[in-house]
């Protein structure tokens, strides 16, 4: 694996191939056992998933791998990130200096489940209830297939707990 196309696209420098790079595709454990053939699970040891990701990554040539703190020092105002980020160490890290967007999990929605919305709502209003910049939204869209009652309730709690 090499990074050559994906800092030459960064650099606008039209690399020889379209540089590739996906989101979270690693932390799919059935995919990721599917690629690579290492028995990896959401139950998992974190060691065993680390060498899983790597193997992925490895396997599916991504041109550039980044993190938080890369694209930080980059000096971006905020971040906008999909479910499977750790909204809490974001906060912790950036919560007073970043604005910091979305990380509702669009599958608690799909799942219709008040309980699963309710405790999605509850985990990130309570982290982000202290970061001035912190936008509550749905990450990944609300599709069209959402169940209407569970965008509503989902509404009705924003509008319950979103007061600081």
């Amino acid at each position: 694996m090499s990074y050559e196309d994906g800092w030459a696209a960064f650099n606008l420098e039209m690399p020889r191939r379209i540089p590739r790079s996906e989101f979270d595709a690693e932390c799919h454990w059935e995919l990721v056992k599917a690629v690579t053939g290492i028995p990896v699970s959401v139950e998992s040891p974190g060691e065993l998933k680390h060498q899983a990701r790597l193997a992925f990554i490895r396997a599916w040539n991504y041109d550039v791998v980044y993190s938080h703190d890369d694209i930080a020092a980059c000096g971006v105002a905020g971040f906008f990130f999909e479910p499977l980020t750790d909204l809490r160490v974001l906060a912790e890290r950036y919560g007073q200096t970043h604005v910091l967007i979305g990380n509702v999990d669009t599958r608690a929605l799909l799942s219709g489940s008040k309980a699963r919305i309710r405790a999605e709502v509850e985990r990130c209003i309570t982290i982000g209830r202290r970061c001035p910049g912190y936008f509550i939204g749905v990450t990944n869209m609300i599709p069209p297939n959402t169940p209407v009652e569970a965008a509503l309730y989902y509404n009705r709690l924003y509008e319950r707990l979103s007061r600081r």
